[in-house]
């Protein structure tokens, strides 16, 4: 006897498939003899969830048959309500704090949980919002890096995590995945940052740095274009004693930050000292020119003014464990910056 053609493909059974079938006639019977008859009135189930009393553990199997069809449109809606408006808890992220603040007006500056790639809530990062800009705020892991002598030496230009670490490609990284990174920058129109390199005997220090972005730009202070604005809010490295370069970075294209590390032309250096202190790195969307993460008014009598924006130092617990090569970074001539002031 010829064998006829395979047939088609059986069914499969996805997530919740189980959740919304017709039970079996067996389980039909088997309820109406454990259960008690309640002819004549419906019993009303509670449609509501919470995410405030939401805890994951106690989560079922979605493929599990005696699941309740009830406790599933629960789970359901508990994902509805976190695509479309995340309270920043662990269990709820927001997609930034832009998004956070636009459903939940009514919160507060913080530490929140956000999600930009929309994954699992167990992708969530946790950082500061500075819900009054609609800024997404993350720390570096280290902030105050230690000092290398520059006249120690012998090579002409070197980069400083390196020579720190002594590590080749190694880097200033930051309190954040680089999946979760490169959605929060693709989510935001501008991103500022501050630095403070503490210095001692180190003249023409303008001429001596360079810093590298995030993605492997070289950034002169020599070049005149507007893809970054730094002001330079105090330059005292010629200094013989300890002095610093104190630097606020902002930018239209997000991906150019965070920066990455800081290239040093040694030429000429004789007993002298670099450190870095790296400050965190804010994603908004709003006009750079109108942020007010990082700017001090040093003019400003008014003492009631809060001081956060004094502390650019915010602590994240979690880690990240991704590197970007220096080998590969472009120092192409239209990749420049313009000081907005300067002072010596």
């Amino acid at each position: 006897m010829l064998k006829g053609l395979p047939g088609p493909p059986g069914e499969f059974k996805t997530d919740y498939t189980s959740l919304f079938s017709r039970r079996r006639e067996s389980d039909v019977g088997m309820m109406q003899a454990d259960e008690p008859r309640n002819r004549g009135r419906r019993i009303r189930r509670s449609y509501e969830w919470s995410d405030e009393d939401y805890d994951p553990s106690k989560e079922t199997d979605p493929n599990d048959e005696e699941e309740d069809i009830f406790e599933a449109l629960r789970q359901v809606g508990r994902l509805v309500n976190s695509l479309n408006s995340g309270s920043g808890t662990q269990f709820n992220p927001a997609r930034t704090c832009h998004d956070l603040k636009r459903d939940h007006p009514e919160k507060k500056d913080g530490m929140y949980y956000v999600d930009p790639n929309g994954g699992h809530w167990r992708d969530g990062i946790s950082v500061y919002c500075r819900l009054s800009g609609l800024e997404t705020c993350v720390s570096p892991i280290t902030e105050q890096m230690s000092s290398i002598y520059l006249s120690q030496t012998k090579q002409k230009r070197l980069w400083y995590s390196e020579f720190l670490m002594k590590t080749e490609n190694a880097q200033i990284e930051y309190n954040i995945p680089k999946d979760q990174l490169v959605f929060l920058q693709m989510s935001s129109e501008v991103a500022i940052q501050r630095l403070k390199v503490n210095c001692r005997n180190i003249q023409n220090i303008l001429e001596i740095i360079s810093l590298l972005s995030d993605n492997n730009v070289l950034i002169e202070f020599n070049e005149t274009i507007q893809l970054f604005s730094i002001e330079i809010e105090e330059n005292t490295c010629g200094q013989k004693q300890s002095g610093s370069l104190l630097l606020t970075v902002r930018t239209k294209q997000p991906s150019l930050l965070p920066i990455r590390d800081i290239r040093i032309t040694t030429n000429g250096l004789y007993d002298s000292e670099l450190s870095l202190e790296v400050g965190t790195i804010c994603y908004g969307g709003m006009d750079p020119e109108q942020f007010n993460i990082t700017d001090i008014d040093n003019n400003s009598n008014n003492s009631n003014k809060e001081d956060s924006n004094h502390n650019i130092y915010d602590h994240i617990e979690h880690k990240s464990n991704f590197q970007v090569k220096k080998s590969n970074f472009n120092e192409m001539n239209n990749n420049n910056i313009r000081l907005v002031s300067e002072s010596f």
